[in-house]
């Protein structure tokens, strides 16, 4: 009688090869086991809900607390007589407070229980540490943390903390793994090796499941929060590099932070895109002014991601991996996108749609780079795909992506001072805002494509109507988005350099004509000094009536408002004293002399983390 055949179970390899997916259906969307089993048994993976325990259990993906957990937690806490102390539950960070709060909720007395005389599998735990360079072991062990004023990163000025005071909590995570230390190796190229070694893992699985049932329940799920995301970083990095105040920058990092583990709900792929153009952003932002500070931002970014993740996720990996060498942030990045790219387009095609996503973001990040040549490849590519598909679908979704194309060639071509090509863009691309139907989208657009065309005005030397076109920026951003976008720094940043130059100007005429020790100082809208053969009249901004405002109005104030005001150009006494306010060397006197450089370790995180996904203020 031959033996009775069975089911293999399947094999670990198949296993790690839906891990991702699985992570992403289970532990960020919360769905049901059972539904689980469903999608990815229509995808031709077949296992039984006891074998998907299993692999959760090995995942460490549980998503309820142990008792036993919590009795060991509570009993490690007293053992250490009120030592601040924090856990690594399954993955899921828990801090001394939320063990309390836990047995503070519970029914049961837990000085009834019998003490768990070994640390549970799947837990970690040490004393937090607030040096974000310091180590931990081998085997594990936590270095621990020193409890007085000497052991904090920012004690090197007072003033330094002022930032980060309200949204500190040290922390150190578990030990790392053995993958996790391999990017520890002295090899220049293992970092990127690392990056690329995950990024194909990432998009591979991308492809899979790009054209199964299964994308349509995970494929953009989250995208708005990771537009939003994208933006609130934009605006962070901006009021860091034009040193807006403490309780400004304060705030916007706050909010984009918060903004982190809304993220993990989008699919992998598009996270590991948008995460990889910001960390680059801030590199090269970061090179210019403020790097310390714009680095720490950017080294708590990856930390939050690994928090979203789990850290040996292939998207925290990734990242971590990237911003390794501050240098070389951008370089790997746009190298990853750039295999990232070669993978989409073998597999599913250079037109498919998840190709505009790393297109978009190789073309920034060449941009970023100084690589004009490659981001204007980069770009028209991406146009071309746009606008066929627009021709073809006819959709609002499909429209927003060709201004987006738009968008891109305008700022590359102004930037470049190609004046007569970006205003070729600037205009097809406002008459193309004229069909989209949403208001908010349709002002974001006029105001991005209104910018470049004050950019091209300034660098041409039409003074006044780069003023006036700044002004129209500032009018449609503020109303909509408040005073701490990113377009209303920036638009209110060129007003106030117009000013200054214009300024200078007249000093200059004064003092040639002999009025200047007379001690008047004409206004330089009135005088008229602009540079000879510039058109002084205002080029059309579209319908509407435009507030005139100055500069002051847009950039916010020590409490996070903005007091908007009317004042004409021709009316504002302008000072040398006023410009300098705006114009001296404020970030690097102002930050980089106080923080100390960050280390881009994993594992450690300078602000808080509570249970709620959010950021507690604990000054």
């Amino acid at each position: 009688m031959e033996p009775r055949k069975r089911n293999h179970v399947c094999k670990r390899r198949k296993w790690e090869e839906i891990r991702p997916i699985f992570t992403e259906l289970y532990h960020f969307q919360k769905k049901k086991l059972s539904d689980i089993v469903e999608i990815l048994g229509e995808q031709g993976f077949h296992a039984k809900e006891h074998h998907y325990k299993t692999q959760i259990r090995k995942w460490r993906l549980d998503k309820k607390n142990k008792q036993s957990d919590m009795i060991f937690a509570l009993q490690k806490l007293r053992q250490r007589q009120g030592k601040d102390t924090a856990f690594l539950i399954r993955g899921q960070a828990r801090s001394s407070e939320e063990v309390e709060h836990y047995w503070k909720r519970s029914r049961d007395d837990p000085a009834r229980f019998s003490p768990v005389p070994k640390t549970p599998d799947g837990m970690e735990y040490g004393t937090p540490s607030p040096c974000p360079g310091r180590e931990t072991g081998e085997a594990g062990s936590q270095v621990p943390a020193q409890d007085d004023a000497d052991s904090s990163p920012f004690v090197e000025d007072e003033d330094v903390a002022a930032v980060f005071q309200y949204i500190k909590r040290d922390w150190i995570r578990a030990p790392r793994t053995t993958i996790l230390r391999l990017l520890d190796s002295p090899e220049h190229l293992r970092p990127l090796d690392q990056a690329l070694h995950h990024a194909k893992m990432v998009f591979q699985s991308h492809v899979e499941f790009a054209n199964s049932d299964l994308r349509l329940v995970s494929g953009r799920v989250g995208i708005g929060a990771l537009i939003r995301f994208m933006n609130l970083a934009e605006n962070a990095l901006v009021a860091m590099q034009y040193g807006l105040s403490h309780t400004i920058v304060t705030t916007v990092l706050l909010d984009m932070l918060e903004s982190i583990p809304h993220v993990g709900k989008c699919n992998f792929m598009d996270a590991t895109v948008r995460f990889l153009y910001v960390i680059a952003g801030y590199a090269i932002g970061g090179q210019m002014r403020a790097s310390r500070l714009i680095r720490t931002a950017q080294c708590e970014i990856v930390n939050r991601v690994g928090h979203v993740y789990g850290d040996d996720h292939p998207v925290p990996v990734i990242l971590r991996a990237a911003i390794r060498s501050w240098e070389d942030t951008a370089a790997t990045s746009e190298m990853v996108l750039a295999a990232g790219k070669d993978i989409l387009g073998r597999h599913l095609g250079h037109d498919h749609n998840d190709m505009e996503e790393v297109l978009g973001s190789l073309c920034d990040v060449a941009r970023m780079s100084g690589d004009v040549n490659a981001s204007l490849k980069h770009a028209n590519e991406l146009y071309q795909m746009t606008l066929w598909r627009h021709r073809r679908d006819m959709t609002q979704a499909s429209l927003l992506a060709v201004l987006d194309s738009q968008v891109q060639l305008a700022r590359l071509h102004a930037l470049s001072d190609d004046f007569e090509e970006a205003d070729r863009w600037i205009e097809v691309g406002l008459r193309g805002c004229s069909e989209v139907k949403d208001t908010p989208t349709r002002e974001w657009f006029e105001a991005s494509f209104i910018y470049y065309r004050g950019l091209t005005m300034e660098k041409s030397g039409q003074w006044s109507a780069a003023f006036e076109t700044f002004n129209k920026v500032i009018y449609l951003m503020m109303r909509r988005y408040g005073p701490t976008d990113h377009l209303v720094t920036l638009a209110a940043q060129q007003m106030r350099w117009i000013q200054s130059h214009l300024a200078e100007q007249a000093q200059s005429l004064s003092a040639t004509e002999g009025d200047y020790h007379s001690g008047r100082r004409e206004d330089p809208w009135i005088a008229g000094q602009e540079e000879s053969g510039i058109d002084r009249q205002s080029q059309s901004l579209g319908d509407g009536e435009v507030l005139p405002f100055t500069p002051e109005t847009a950039l916010p104030s020590e409490d996070g408002g903005s007091h908007l005001y009317t004042n004409q150009p021709s009316t504002q006494p302008w000072t040398t004293g006023h410009v300098e306010e705006w114009t001296d060397e404020r970030m690097e006197d102002q930050w980089d002399s106080q923080v100390p450089e960050p280390q881009a370790e994993e594992g450690h995180s300078w602000m808080a983390w509570t249970n709620d996904d959010g950021v507690e203020w604990t000054g």
